[in-house]
């Protein structure tokens, strides 16, 4: 839905969804859904100025069947069914800014972006289990900040001088590649991991510029 109240102001706003259900099936993936809203607002005040907002939240859910079993009795054996439960919830934030006459001869650009997602998955026995009982993995966090300032001084008309500045920061805790996983290159037969690890970082990135325009 996109709704223009009046000329310098815009607003959307947009719903989707998913959902996957196979009540047949004795294993694999048996349900997916998802949800997505999102919301924004674009003005523009005057020439050569704009601003924009959004936010956006996401939610997945999906449920997995399997059997933990040997080749026998225990094949066909529907005591030693477990199932994943798992869920994700995802919220972005993002805002951006073009000051194109804020002073004479100059443009200036700002954006910021957010994103903030948690999940986990649950597994789950059934009541007449003969598996031992599990033991339940930690959540998984993951949130990135991003935020840009770009300007530039036109020197003559063909000609810029620019400053850009990067702003990263990135946490995250997430079992599946930590430090306490790569502890060992060799996981186990047939697994070879490189480090290649997910850890929280934080940057700051100058960058001057000369433009030349023709």
């Amino acid at each position: 839905m996109q709704l223009t109240p009046i000329a310098e102001l815009g607003i959307t706003a947009s719903i989707a969804g998913g959902n996957d259900r196979r009540p047949d099936a004795e294993f694999g993936l048996t349900s997916n859904v998802n949800r997505v809203y999102a919301f924004s607002v674009d003005a523009v005040p005057n020439d050569g100025t704009t601003f924009g907002v959004s936010y956006g939240y996401e939610e997945y859910k999906s449920l997995q069947h399997s059997r933990q079993a040997n080749p026998g009795v225990q094949f066909l054996d529907p005591t030693r069914n477990w199932s994943t439960d798992g869920r994700e919830r995802v919220h972005t934030a993002s805002f951006s800014a073009d000051l194109l006459k804020l002073a004479p001869k100059t443009e200036v650009h700002l954006s910021y972006d957010f994103s903030h997602s948690r999940s986990r998955y649950l597994y789950l026995l059934p009541p007449d289990t003969t598996l031992p009982p599990v033991s339940q993995l930690p959540s998984l966090f993951h949130e990135l900040h991003h935020g840009v300032f770009d300007a530039r001084y036109f020197v003559r008309r063909d000609m810029s001088l620019g400053v850009v500045y990067w702003y990263d920061n990135f946490r995250v805790d997430d079992f599946a590649l930590d430090g306490d996983v790569l502890n060992r290159i060799d996981i186990s037969a047939g697994v070879l991991l490189l480090a290649n690890a997910y850890r929280p970082y934080r940057s700051n990135t100058v960058t001057l510029r000369i433009s030349y325009l023709w």
